[in-house]
């Protein structure tokens, strides 16, 4: 997939792309937080939020159905001004006919990518669905659109060569009706990014649509938004699968969820929901199977088991496995911190209890085999020694990434796995949301995943410091709410972002 391809080589220079005015920077400069707008229908995204220079800016538009009517309106006045003796129901034949002519009404789309190049520009039909359904691929090449429902999308990509902030100008012109104008500047060079919703469920949705276009999505994995234990062995599945982590209530799927969904997926993808009936419950998955999709649950009788049958599903996928992550059942920081190295080098995240090794645990490495490497994440008080003892005593390999807390022990993985990072995602240490998501997203950048709590911790300064000259991209999952942006700006400071 070429989100993977783009962000996980990140080095040299990266882009940000960020709504707002080119120039507009003060001691916000670097920072890019956004990369879509709205006005007056017209919807624009770009993405992904962070890529290496010289590759593809990826611009996604979309004109909604109402300015089409806004459009037909203006254009139907205009003819209709003499036959205004018309009697009411030749009134009624003419509302109509304009809602009929509506979808069928085309649109040119022109899109100036700010640097001097020539602006690409195409015209899109108000409704030209394929029967059989088989357009998704061509729409997302370069330069094609389609029309859906009463909307019009199109898609284009563009490379910016040289670091600077670049203006995109979108306008969309219905036939016979006004134009309308959006603007989303790309900062190209060093920065900050933030993925950020009103809440954990919005959050989610923001990094799903910053790492997938339209369609491009293998599955769709579904977690509880106010629980952590089932999505913590997420992230490896993730990206096994090509899919995002969203959040949903236990007991219903929000309408953005849902239209998340249908983009990713369109009308027939396949869903995994995580964990059992009362983290998600059949109310949830009858509603998405009545949407068409394939419903799959991957779960056990508890959190553990349920980190082993997200193991037991790729093992059967075919997937090649020679490291899992063992970590505490009972707390989130040290698997979140874990998510991001463990979905980048494949490796399942095994939730144990912390005094002994769970017999479904020791049962599914038996499976694996003794050539698996375990990679115990957090210090004693999570994973025992004793733990680490027995796994010895049956012929593994074992080792322990630890600090005094779970900022510490942050840092050594991400010291560990990323040595000389080209881009970093901070997230929250207190509360686990942000970071359920993020885990699969940071693994796709190949980036360390470092958590933060109020301050900047000794230890991930030293590391920041050390790789100062190597970082390019800082990356916050949450809002200020969760990583405040003084501390952001602590961090930027150390690496010069």
């Amino acid at each position: 997939m070429r989100v993977r391809a783009l962000l996980a080589a990140a080095c040299a220079a990266s882009l940000l792309a960020v709504a707002g005015p080119a120039g507009a920077h003060g001691d916000d400069r670097g920072r890019h937080d956004d990369a879509e707008t709205e006005v007056d229908g017209l919807e624009v995204k770009v993405r992904p939020a962070v890529a290496r220079a010289g590759n593809p800016v990826h611009v996604k538009a979309k004109l909604d159905g109402d300015e089409l009517v806004a459009a037909a309106k203006d254009d139907d006045d205009l003819e209709d001004d003499d036959d205004l003796d018309d009697d009411d129901d030749e009134l009624e034949d003419d509302d109509e006919l304009e809602d009929d002519d509506t979808d069928e009404r085309a649109v040119t789309f022109t899109v100036d990518f700010g640097d001097g190049s020539v602006p690409e520009s195409m015209t899109v039909e108000g409704d030209d669905d394929d029967d059989d359904g088989d357009d998704d691929d061509d729409d997302k090449r370069r330069g094609r659109g389609r029309g859906r429902g009463g909307k019009v999308v199109v898609h284009a990509d563009h490379v910016y060569e040289a670091d600077g902030d670049y203006e995109i100008v979108v306008t969309a012109t219905p036939e016979g009706g006004r134009p309308v104008e959006a603007t989303v500047t790309v900062h190209v060079g060093r920065g900050q990014a933030r993925m950020e919703g009103a809440d954990r469920v919005a959050t989610a949705l923001r990094i799903s649509r910053d790492t997938f276009g339209d369609g491009e999505a293998g599955a769709v994995l579904l977690a509880r938004a106010d629980g952590f234990a089932d999505a913590l062995a997420s992230a490896t599945l993730a990206l096994a699968e090509e899919a995002p982590v969203l959040l949903i209530p236990s007991d219903d799927v929000p309408d953005a969820v849902v239209e998340e969904i249908d983009r990713l997926l369109g009308g027939d993808g396949r869903v995994y929901l995580l964990g059992g009936e009362a983290a998600i419950t059949p109310a949830v998955a009858d509603e998405l199977a009545t949407l068409g999709h394939t419903i799959e649950r991957i779960a056990g009788e508890d959190r553990v088991a349920t980190s082993v049958a997200v193991t037991e599903f790729l093992i059967a996928s075919g997937a090649t496995i020679d490291e899992v992550v063992l970590a505490d059942a009972a707390t989130f920081p040290d698997a979140l911190s874990a998510a991001a190295y463990a979905a980048r080098v494949g490796a399942p995240v095994l939730l144990t209890d912390s005094d002994a090794l769970s017999p479904e645990v020791a049962e599914v490495l038996t499976t694996l085999g003794t050539d698996t490497l375990v990679t115990v994440v957090g210090g004693t008080a999570a994973v025992s020694d004793a733990i680490v003892t027995e796994l010895e005593d049956r012929d593994f390999t074992v080792q322990r990434l630890a600090g005094d807390d779970r900022y510490e022990t942050s840092v050594e993985i991400a010291a560990h796995a990323h040595p000389v990072p080209a881009v970093i995602v901070i997230a929250t240490g207190e509360t686990f949301p942000d970071a359920l998501a993020g885990g699969a997203y940071a693994g796709r950048l190949g980036a360390p995943l470092l958590l933060v709590g109020d301050d900047v911790p000794d230890e991930l300064r030293d590391y920041l410091e050390a790789n100062a000259d190597r970082i390019q991209v800082v990356v916050v999952l949450g809002g200020d709410g969760a990583v405040p942006q003084d501390l952001v700006d602590q961090i930027r400071t150390l690496v010069g972002v």
